[in-house]
């Protein structure tokens, strides 16, 4: 890989974790209400309450909510997963473009693929990067 191209796709990476961390600056909480449900979730996971709908978990993110109640009851507290995850999975998504961007094309698209994911955005509409949702997950995957 050329320098330049390695260059600018730290500079991209970094430019999408910004732009993706900029929201959680003043407010240290889940910024949605998909976040929220899933905290309590987790929560009532970790503790183990009976959760909402009832006893057995069925849901489809099932798996996302026991993901989480186990890295906090490895230590990592929920708002910590809250606020730097989202950063954390930007920079998953961003090298998995790169990599499949670089593999069916060249690296210079696979660097301006990262731009584009960079500048994509992300609202309560549209979830993106920006919320630790499984949607985020699954846009790495």
């Amino acid at each position: 890989m050329k320098k330049v191209t390695l260059v600018l796709l730290i500079i991209f990476v970094a430019l999408a974790v910004i732009l993706n961390y900029m929201p959680h600056l003043n407010y240290s909480y889940p910024l949605h209400v998909d976040e929220w449900v899933h905290f309590q979730y987790s929560n009532h996971l970790s503790s183990q309450a009976q959760l909402y709908f009832g006893g057995e978990s069925k849901s489809l993110e099932s798996g996302f909510h026991y993901l989480l109640a186990n890295l906090n009851s490895l230590g990592i507290p929920y708002m910590f997963m809250f606020n730097f995850f989202p950063a954390f999975i930007t920079i998953l998504i961003c090298f998995g473009v790169f990599i499949l961007t670089r593999r069916i094309w060249n690296e210079e698209a696979g660097v301006f693929s990262v731009l584009f994911t960079a500048l994509l955005q992300s609202s309560v509409i549209i979830l993106g990067p920006i919320f630790l949702v499984p949607m985020a997950i699954g846009l790495f995957l």
